[in-house]
């Protein structure tokens, strides 16, 4: 992180921190990425393509979604129960 401050706006750097990354939050970062006026609104085309692509493939795949989505939710959060333990 610190080399890659040398060679980054620091301006950027500090927007970047300052926001969600997609493993952390993919709605806040998807919020971040088309939320923003900044440079326009040449992102959300291809977002809305990618959307609909991805509409598509969950509706020819429907129940394979279904199942990833259960087994999603299915996953313990251990962060919340270690900090429930103390």
């Amino acid at each position: 992180k610190q080399r890659s401050q040398i060679t980054t706006c620091q301006t950027c750097w500090n927007t970047a921190q300052r926001h969600p990354t997609w493993a952390d939050d993919p709605a806040g970062r998807l919020e971040r990425e088309l939320g923003s006026s900044w440079g326009g609104d040449t992102r959300r085309p291809r977002a809305n393509r990618e959307l609909r692509a991805i509409e598509l493939l969950i509706a020819a795949h429907r129940a394979e979604f279904d199942a990833l989505l259960a087994g999603l939710d299915d996953v313990a959060d251990l962060a919340a129960r270690r900090k429930a333990r103390r």
